[in-house]
């Protein structure tokens, strides 16, 4: 039976198809996936959705189920692709295999049924599913891309009060959309590579586009600012001159000295050649000379402590006294991920409290 869509149809669809396209728009990966959960919901009449991606920065993204519900796939997926362990329902590893082996990129319960030869109700994921988020069905699109000779897997999935939009037809939807999920994460993942590349510098810049938007922030910069009341106007200033640069405006500025009670920041841009921005938009890099920070280099932190680049930034801003709202704001992560890493921290730190922090990241520096 062919797929019947009307004009209304088609046109949320494209527009959810250009949000799928469009991570590099965003100013995350997380700020992504609360936008493709947004756009599918629209599509397909979910009211609530959950994101899986390989990224260790926001690896569950969720939309409006409540935090039990992440705290089932937190166990049920991202622990396993964290620590290499196998899946803890075996319907998940039989499921996985039937689909992988079919080249299938849509589920929905049914469907899960089917490959299950009718025992999905009899699983303990599904039945820890609807005690943690009480649903009718679930859509879910599936990417799987290959990284270094391993697969690495992003996912959306999406809850239902009631029914899909679509009813019988949504899984035709679905395939639709598949295409657009996969092509939109195989770019984010490019750009966390360069955006990994530009990390591993470990020096404090930011990459503008030319209409003023942040497109990355490296933890250098991050770590250099945190704590200084002036830390969003020298932010600003940045955005001002990558303007000024994207606007070949070369004359206005191209280096500002800005004073701060910490001590004098220099920032200095450069127009981006061709093909080498991280968005969508050509690029500014403004550089950003920083007064000296009391704290040891990255490389040094994540070797003493076995911190990763991301549980190194948290690390310093806790060193600096921000609350978790605080260091989620700073790093575009949500309060949960904030939380998460800096329970991580503190256990990798071997302290009880926050207020330690400081002492142990200076203690033999």
């Amino acid at each position: 039976m062919a797929l019947t869509l009307s004009s209304a149809d088609l046109s949320r669809i494209r527009a959810a198809q250009d949000v799928l396209l469009a991570p590099l728009a965003a100013p995350s990966v997380e700020v992504w996936g609360r936008r493709v959960v947004e756009a599918l919901a629209e599509v397909l009449g979910a009211e609530s959705g959950l994101v899986l991606l390989p990224f260790e920065s926001a690896p569950l993204v969720d939309c409006g189920t409540g935090r039990r519900l992440a705290e089932v796939f937190e166990h049920y997926f991202v622990e396993p692709a964290t620590t290499g362990a196998p899946f803890p329902d075996p319907a998940i590893t039989r499921s996985t295999k039937i689909r992988l082996s079919r080249a299938i990129r849509t589920l929905s319960y049914a469907r899960l049924d089917h490959f299950l030869d009718g025992a999905l109700s009899r699983s303990s994921i599904y039945n820890e599913m609807q005690a943690a988020h009480s649903h009718q069905d679930m859509a879910s699109l599936l990417a799987d891309l290959w990284r270094d000779d391993e697969r690495v897997e992003g996912a959306v999935h999406l809850y239902f009060d009631a029914y899909s939009a679509f009813g019988d037809e949504t899984l035709s939807v679905q395939d639709l959309l598949v295409p657009a999920f996969h092509a939109g994460l195989n770019a984010a993942l490019d750009l966390d590579a360069r955006r990994s590349t530009l990390d591993a510098l470990d020096v404090p810049f930011v990459v503008c586009d030319v209409d003023g938007r942040v497109v990355h922030e490296t933890p250098a910069l991050t770590a250099a600012l945190a704590g200084d009341e002036q830390g969003g106007h020298i932010r600003a200033e940045a955005l001002r001159l990558a303007s000024d640069l994207g606007g070949a405006d070369l004359a206005v500025h191209p280096e500002r000295v800005l004073p701060t009670a910490r001590g004098t920041y220099t920032l200095r841009a450069t127009l981006l050649p061709e093909g080498a921005s991280l968005g969508p938009r050509p690029g500014v890099l403004v550089a950003v000379t920083v007064p000296t920070s009391p704290w040891p280099a990255s490389e040094v932190l994540q070797s003493r402590f076995g911190l990763t680049r991301r549980e190194v930034e948290v690390a310093v801003l806790l060193a600096q006294g921000l609350p978790n709202s605080s260091v989620a704001k700073a790093l575009y992560i949500s309060p949960h991920t904030a939380r998460r890493h800096t329970e991580r921290v503190m256990a990798k730190l071997d302290v009880p409290a926050r207020a330690q922090v400081a002492a142990a990241i200076l203690a033999d520096a």
